[in-house]
């Protein structure tokens, strides 16, 4: 198990660097549920859901901030 701020550190960069912009959603929507598993099963669920949170809260972009919340139950 990692380090709090090291799965925090690691989430932020999976959801901001490899889930944006078109292609990005797409990934973000076909591949999000599993990558969301695989975190959780690596770094545990509440890590994981609190960084989601934490990321959310700060995003302008509401499109992608939606599509996370999607993805996020259907995981």
């Amino acid at each position: 198990m990692l380090f709090p701020a090291a799965a925090a550190l690691l989430v932020r960069c999976v959801v901001r660097c490899r889930f944006r912009g078109d292609a990005g959603l797409l990934l973000l929507q076909k591949g999000g549920p599993l990558v969301i598993r695989r975190l959780c099963a690596a770094m545990g669920p509440e890590v994981v859901f609190r960084e989601f949170a934490s990321i959310l809260d700060d995003e302008q972009d509401l499109a992608f901030a939606s599509t996370m919340v999607q993805v996020g139950t259907q995981g």
